[in-house]
């Protein structure tokens, strides 16, 4: 019986024993510092240790980061508060290996709670942003785990912030003296159209960037694009400080050069202080372009790439649209009913001021089209017939609107039409027995009675002597 109560209390020893394991593992793994640190939505950030704390002396060991790091963090040992603005900045510029914790923000008030059972400083650090996102200034921080006899920094209440100021970035396209608004505009085939690309500017001394390239993608409707300003602001960029990528044009890339991204994160230029990067390009509309006036016609859109601390980031801008329209001229025998089409006759376009624009001859079945032209008022006329028609001497004046509605006037009639429409009537010959035959009888018949009554006058006279 004994026996059987010595191996009863050892199995039951052994059961807590084993039962103790697992909460002595979970009080052992048990966060014995905390930090509680606030970002902004989307932005992430990792913890790196700088140094460890001997808790007994409060000296620094193990020092990550090099000589700057080691001087600065000297001087921040004996500074108030958690900022340091010599030991951020060596830190910022320093790559640290192993992270401790890392979190992405999933809103501006979320919280994070870093937990640790190394005494030491740390270093916050930002290493992803959202997308399309200017950040004018850095994030960061430090803080010692722990600091005099304070275990916990800040509090999920006051938890420490992180100095990350950002702002919208926004890119937009327009179309500088179009006829319709900044987005939409008409124009005739050779006709130069003119754009304007915005951007924001982005970035920061603290956040400098290494690239910002806008980007122009003019489609194929166009030729001989050109950039004839750059301007931060107000103020014009000199050649040198831009270059101009035109061997794609889907992709004509206005890139900010490196000496000049280099000034403004040396501040000697105003980049950084300024708002908007502007940039106008000039193109021709070709003969080639799509008439019409639907959206996708002749369409063209930009866009920004900036390049940082924190990669790539790409920004789509803005569409817009240039619209062209034919001009159908039919030329038809006003004798028949279903208006008989007439090859051969030349008609001329012109502006309303009476400019010459270009002249074409109707094709045998009587249709010529003047192509590619903008909103407007033209001049149509008929200036050779057909062989064996009349000239058609009426002016017709043509309205193109916006929309691509073609109205006609004529000696005094308007009309809103599909095709400029233009009779001709056939040269009327006299025939044998007309009208040209009994002149001359007529004429014979007069001269005829005159004799006869200047006969009789003479004989009367003859009688009386």
């Amino acid at each position: 019986m004994k026996t059987t109560k010595k191996i009863f209390a050892a199995v039951l020893a052994v059961m807590m024993i084993a039962l103790m394991i697992p909460f002595s593992a979970s009080a052992a793994t048990s966060d014995a510092y905390n930090a509680f640190i606030k970002g902004k939505n989307g932005f992430t950030v990792n913890v790196y240790k700088v140094a460890k704390i001997d808790t007994t002396t409060g000296e620094y060991t193990e020092i990550q980061g090099g000589t700057a790091v080691e001087t600065a963090l000297k001087t921040w040992k004996n500074a108030s508060g958690n900022d340091s603005k010599a030991l951020l900045e060596a830190c910022e510029n320093t790559t640290f290996a192993d992270s401790k914790g890392d979190h992405t923000f999933a809103s501006d008030e979320d919280v994070y709670n870093f937990g640790t059972n190394e005494a030491g400083v740390y270093y916050v650090k930002v290493t992803g942003q959202p997308a399309e996102t200017s950040v004018k200034k850095k994030g960061g921080a430090l803080f010692a785990l722990p600091e005099g006899t304070k275990t916990t920094q800040g509090s999920a209440e006051a938890p420490i912030e992180l100095k990350i100021n950002t702002g919208a970035v926004e890119v937009s396209k327009e179309i500088v003296g179009g006829d319709i608004d900044t987005k939409s505009t008409t124009a005739s085939a050779g006709d130069t159209v003119t754009f304007k690309l915005t951007a924001s500017v982005t970035g920061s001394k603290e956040v400098p960037l290494t690239e910002y390239t806008i980007h122009d993608n003019l489609s194929g409707s166009f030729d001989t694009p050109a950039v004839t300003e750059v301007k931060v602001d107000n103020t014009k960029l000199s050649t040198s400080d831009y270059t101009v990528d035109a061997s794609s044009q889907s992709d004509i890339k206005i890139s900010l050069s490196e000496s000049y991204l280099k000034a403004a994160k040396e501040g000697t230029n105003d980049f950084y202080a300024s708002s908007d990067v502007t940039v106008t390009l000039t193109a021709v509309l070709k003969d080639t372009a799509v008439s019409g006036n639907t959206a996708t016609d002749n369409s063209n859109s930009d866009s920004l790439t900036y390049t940082n601390v924190y990669g790539q980031t790409e920004k789509s801008g803005e569409t817009v649209y240039v619209y062209t329209f034919d001009l159908p001229v039919f030329k038809y025998d006003g004798t028949t009913d279903n208006k008989t089409g007439l090859g051969n006759a030349t008609f001329e376009l012109k502006t309303k001021e009476g400019t010459l624009i270009d002249t074409k001859t109707t094709d045998s079945s009587g249709n010529v089209t003047f192509a590619k032209l903008a909103a407007g008022t033209y001049k149509v006329k008929e200036t050779v017939a057909p062989a064996g028609y009349n000239l058609n001497s009426s002016e017709y004046t043509v309205v193109i609107s916006t929309t691509g509605v073609i109205t006609v006037t004529v000696d005094g009639n308007s009309s809103t039409v599909n095709q400029v429409e233009v009779p001709d009537y056939p040269v009327t010959v006299p025939s044998t027995g007309g009208m040209g035959t009994m002149m001359f009888y007529v004429g014979g018949a007069a001269l005829i009675a005159c004799a006869g009554v200047l006969l009789f006058v003479l004989k009367r006279k003859k009688a009386a002597k």
